[in-house]
């Protein structure tokens, strides 16, 4: 009995002995710097094995010994019940082996890109911001969203997927797709369409494409949010009369980038020329934000018929419900504009 005990005295220490030394063994490669010099980008494929994953970080000099590192992930892997997040990371000189593994494992290190598309902006400056961030080009972000296969996932009656992109900010992996980023645009309008809208789009006299059409212009028009409700009281109150809208916004939208409009302009056959054709242009003019889209649910009610800028650096406007009354303003408007050395076109 006695020598039992002795035996099994010598295994426990035995194995703690070779625990401690596997302890101290593993911990120096784990805490091993210096194995980066300044910044470390390196991209793990979508399922890739563990095995895989350890041999991509060995061509770039991180998990060494690969015998070693290729059992230890393993083990880490199981123990914890984690598998290895697939994307693109970036590592610093500051970090060790550990701390690598950690954020293989939590993708705390993922290489992140933070992109913003401003509120009001086309469906084609869409496609420039996500092509300066990505290795994207215009062409095809717009091909994909445009595609007929997409415009009826997403339920849009209309020939493009202007103005049924969200604008916000978001963040996507370095090396995103086409796909990732396009369907989450749409996707984030769907979502907020089915939380604020969609109970109340039934008992609007407008579908959700013209909502959105009308929304834009809104937008377009004025940068106060407060004004969007009454600037959309105005454009149903001149659809309820039959008047032309006469939006400078969906003339402009004719001809993209031009800075000033004409006159000749405004004469141009297009039926997004509210200054020609009745009723609302074929869809939306830009992404209209979401006090825009609540403006064109829910307008203010009043009698105006006409607003004009007031032509001071609150960007606000003035309201009118006759023409006469409308002149006088624009007379203020020209008269604020002199003050401050526009030129008027």
């Amino acid at each position: 009995m006695r020598y039992f005990i002795i035996v099994i005295a010598v295994l426990i220490l035995f194995s703690t002995l070779i625990s401690v030394g596997f302890y101290f063994y593993a911990d120096n490669y784990l805490t091993e710097k210096k194995i980066i010099d300044k910044e470390l980008i390196i991209s793990i494929p979508p399922g890739s094995s563990l095995n895989k994953c350890v041999d991509i970080l060995n061509n770039d000099g991180l998990f060494k010994p690969n015998w070693f590192f290729k059992i230890y992930i393993r083990f880490y892997s199981k123990l914890n019940h984690v598998q290895i997040i697939a994307g693109i990371y970036r590592f610093s000189s500051e970090m060790d082996n550990r701390m690598i593994l950690n954020s293989l494992f939590s993708g705390k290190n993922l290489y992140l890109v933070k992109v913003t598309y401003p509120e009001g902006i086309t469906l084609m400056k869409f496609a420039e911001i996500t092509e300066n961030h990505f290795n994207i080009s215009s062409k095809g972000f717009l091909d994909y969203v445009n595609s007929p296969e997409i415009l009826q996932k997403y339920g849009i009656n209309a020939t493009t997927a202007e103005g049924y992109l969200m604008p916000d900010t978001y963040t996507f992996q370095r090396d995103a797709s086409i796909e990732a980023i396009a369907e989450k645009l749409l996707h984030e309008q769907q979502k907020i369409w089915v939380k604020y809208f969609k109970s109340e789009s039934g008992r609007s006299k407008f579908t959700k494409h013209e909502i959105l059409t009308l929304a834009s212009i809104i937008e377009a028009e004025t940068p106060v949010s407060e004004e969007r409700p009454r600037v959309s009281g105005v454009y149903q109150n001149r659809l309820k009369k039959n008047m032309l809208l006469q939006a400078d916004p969906t003339v402009a939208y004719i001809f993209q980038d031009k800075k000033n409009l004409t006159y000749s302009d405004l004469k141009t056959v297009n039926r997004y020329n509210t200054y020609i054709f009745h009723g609302l242009p074929p869809g939306p003019i830009n992404s209209p934000s979401l006090s825009s889209i609540k403006a064109a649910m829910e307008p203010e009610e009043h009698n105006y018929l006409y607003f004009v800028a007031i032509g001071d650096s609150s960007r606000r406007h003035k309201f009118s419900e006759n023409y006469r009354q409308h002149l006088l303003y624009v007379l203020e408007y020209r008269k604020n504009l002199r003050k401050k050395n526009k030129v008027i076109p």
